[in-house]
């Protein structure tokens, strides 16, 4: 039994020799081994939220045991196992999976981080004060209900969470988001801020209702394959002149000289990248 600072007093009658403050002890002891707050989860099984009806939700496997206090082996009931302290017993089981509560995708003002959750998926799971059955539904404020307090059922899941085990590489010297794999995502770095984007995928698609900007003063259009290409002042010029030098030419010599007829079209763009596509 834990001991705190308090000063032992003579036995209570029927306590089998405790002292008042073991009594509390004992009392503080068992309200913290039965409270739930929080624990590490693992996803079994993600649903898409309905909108207009229903969060994301999921199943998840708390990743801590249940435990209480026995007096003696005898006590452990199936599906326990006995775990011997220095100075207590433990019965200890696994807990079993708790279904359909709402994930908490990370975010704020209409923005967040949000994507299905893989069985596997690691997290938080945050037990709430009260119910939050009728709360999914329909949202708050809700009226107070102490039938259920800090209940194991009524949880929230944050995905995220990761123990050494299953961590994955977090790069020291820039800011990411994207597949912990590396193999697609943005990152800034802190010391030079530069910003990456990359995929594995085959496309990489950047639209806009108005425009996509290749600079914060872009003006200029991008030239695309078979676009247009018109002549400069400069040829027009250099056209004009050839044909009035042809005609004076055919002027004095018999011969029959037909002069070009000048064009303000060059053709068209033949070349172009193969990775950088426009509309």
């Amino acid at each position: 039994m834990p001991r705190g600072d308090s000063v032992d007093h003579d036995p209570l009658p029927g306590s089998r020799g405790a002292t008042l403050s073991q009594l509390f002890d004992a009392v503080v002891y068992t309200t913290k081994m039965q409270l739930r707050v929080l624990m590490p989860a693992t996803v079994v099984t993600y649903q898409a939220p309905i909108i207009g009806k229903s969060p994301a939700l999921v199943t998840v496997l708390p990743d801590f045991m249940s435990v209480r206090e026995i007096d003696n082996p005898a006590e452990i009931k199936p599906g326990e196992k006995l775990i011997k302290q220095t100075d207590r017993l433990l019965a200890s089981k696994t807990l079993g999976p708790i279904s359909n509560r709402p994930v908490m995708f990370l975010g704020h003002a209409g923005m967040r981080m949000s994507g299905p959750l893989l069985p596997g998926e690691g997290g938080l799971y945050v037990v709430m004060d009260r119910s939050i059955d009728q709360w999914i539904n329909t949202g708050g404020p809700l009226d107070p209900s102490t039938s259920e307090l800090h209940d194991l059922t009524d949880g929230v899941f944050i995905p995220g969470l990761r123990s050494g085990f299953n961590t994955k590489l977090v790069p020291d010297d820039a800011d990411r988001v994207g597949n912990e794999d590396g193999t697609a995502g943005m990152s800034i770095n802190r010391t030079t801020m530069d910003l990456e984007v990359v995929t594995a995928g085959p496309n990489a698609t950047i639209d806009a209702a108005a425009k996509v900007l290749l600079g914060a003063a872009a003006t200029l259009g991008v030239a695309r394959l078979t676009d247009a290409v018109t002549t400069s002042p400069a040829l027009n010029t250099f056209q004009a002149q050839t044909i009035v030098a042809l005609n004076t030419i055919a002027a004095a010599v018999p011969v029959v000289i037909v002069p070009p007829v000048p064009t303000t079209d060059a053709g068209t763009i033949t070349s172009a990248s193969s990775k950088v596509s426009s509309e």
